[in-house]
């Protein structure tokens, strides 16, 4: 896979466009536990993100709908290749 962010995190020379889908309102729910008495060590996190089916569910439809946008005219010509995760997924 291509890094669009180039070596160093320094900009690739090439135009893009980055579409994100989010869950604003998730039904997955993660924990965080402590894992010492010492104030130094840090909490045990789960984050557990997707783990309800309609989080899932939802970040597929948005993903599908966004690849409708970008394969609509006008925006065709501007976004003309997939990077991650690919039109194959």
């Amino acid at each position: 896979m291509l890094n669009p962010v180039g070596d160093y995190f320094q900009l690739a020379p090439d135009s893009g466009v980055t579409a994100i889908m989010n869950i604003l309102r998730s039904e997955s729910t993660g924990n965080i536990h402590v894992t010492s008495r010492s104030p130094n060590t840090p909490p045990a996190i789960r984050f557990n993100f997707l783990s309800a089916q309609l989080d899932r569910d939802v970040t597929l439809e948005a993903m599908r709908i966004a690849r409708r946008i970008m394969t609509a005219s006008p925006t065709r010509d501007i976004a003309t290749d997939e990077m991650a995760p690919g039109v194959a997924t």
